[in-house]
């Protein structure tokens, strides 16, 4: 796609001492909108929207690796450490998923006369957002990488049911696959705890999902996560991702039974639901369809 450059624009240019900002407008799926820049002053943009829109500035706001091309390849981008110099960002609502979702809209302009329009524009959707330790970091997907999902089955040994969906037909709320309990104690405060569980073998939980019913963790926000694991030894439970607050003894969670990745063995050996079994098991592999006729034979 071709760049339409106002004139002002493209004296600016062309011109040997530009100085080029990035805009950042943030706008959240609730349709409130953020604006920032990396430059060092407030510069008034026009958004051709109406009046023009103050971006403030914020030390956070910067995006690394990100990269443009002309094929269909997603044109990604990650932007770091967005929160840590504004004060008009709660980082509660991004624990709570407030954030999650939100397009992003990239402005390169000059900031000396940021009037004379922006060179260049790019568009970009929240997706993963992690806490570095220092800084929060944004995986930011472009239009293509928005598209970038499955549609329809795959010829694979995997079942491509969801645990528990009509099509598998297990009962997750039937007292055989489902548990609730409460933390006994804490092993890290965010992923792995024990509990009052008893009576399930190792690695029944494991790829299941647990909700919490009390405590921080069922405010506003994300309250079912991913078990990574589970031993029946003091019902140690542990999590693929780490909670939005500390889990606290005495929290009280649902838990569900969870499948090998999607495998016959599990379905039938643990569910005994072979018959909804949604993959292939016995398609052929890659050596069996390579395979050439042997002239001994």
């Amino acid at each position: 796609m071709t760049l339409s450059l106002t004139n002002a624009m493209e004296s600016l240019r062309t011109h040997s001492q530009v100085q080029w900002a990035r805009l950042f407008k943030i706008t959240r799926p609730d349709a409130i909108i953020h604006r920032f820049t990396d430059h060092n002053r407030i510069l008034e943009f026009d958004e051709n929207t109406g009046p023009l829109q103050s971006y403030t500035p914020a030390d956070g706001p910067s995006t690394r690796s990100a990269r443009k091309t002309i094929n269909l390849s997603p044109a990604d981008a990650a932007l770091h450490g967005f929160v840590i110099a504004s004060g008009t960002i709660d980082p509660d609502d991004i624990l709570r998923g407030k954030w999650r979702d939100s397009t992003v809209d990239v402005y390169v302009v000059n900031w000396q006369y940021p009037w004379a329009g922006h060179l260049d524009y790019q568009r970009y959707w929240m997706h993963d957002i992690t806490w570095s330790g220092e800084a929060w970091d944004v995986e930011l997907r472009g239009i293509v990488g928005q598209l970038d999902v499955k549609i329809g089955r795959s010829y694979d040994k995997e079942c491509d049911a969801q645990l528990g969906d009509s099509r598998c037909g297990i009962n997750l709320d039937d007292a055989a696959w489902k548990s609730t309990s409460t933390v006994s104690s804490v092993v890290d405060q965010r992923r792995e705890f024990q509990t009052g569980i008893t009576g399930r073998a190792d690695k029944f939980f494991k790829n299941g999902v647990l909700t919490w019913t009390s405590g921080s963790n069922t405010a506003e926000g994300i309250k079912t996560f991913t078990v990574k694991d589970y031993v029946e030894t003091n019902g140690l439970i542990t999590l693929w991702k780490g909670t939005s607050y500390d889990i606290q003894a005495g929290d009280a969670f649902a838990v569900t039974a969870g499948c090998d990745h999607k495998l016959l063995g599990d379905c039938k050996e643990k569910f005994n639901n072979a018959a909804n079994f949604r993959g292939f098991p016995f398609m052929p592999t890659i050596k069996k369809i390579l395979k050439t006729p042997n002239a001994q034979d």
